[in-house]
């Protein structure tokens, strides 16, 4: 069971959230695989569409000259 804790401002409003580790970490965790999920259901929209898409031989050359 986690323990979240708040920090109040003068007026008594919510102005923090403090965070065990382990649930933060898990939160973002989360956030990152729904964000991971958004790009690729995007890009795959995109391709669908018939957006313009790079073979992969050309978009390894442009990676490593940067």
């Amino acid at each position: 069971m986690s323990t979240i804790s708040f920090l109040i401002d003068a007026v008594g409003q919510k102005t923090h959230a403090v965070v065990p580790i382990d649930e933060f970490e898990r939160m973002t965790s989360v956030l990152e695989d729904r964000a991971d999920s958004a790009d690729a259901e995007r890009i795959l929209r995109q391709i669908a569409d018939g957006g313009e898409t790079v073979p992969a031989a050309v978009a390894h050359r442009l990676i490593d000259e940067n």
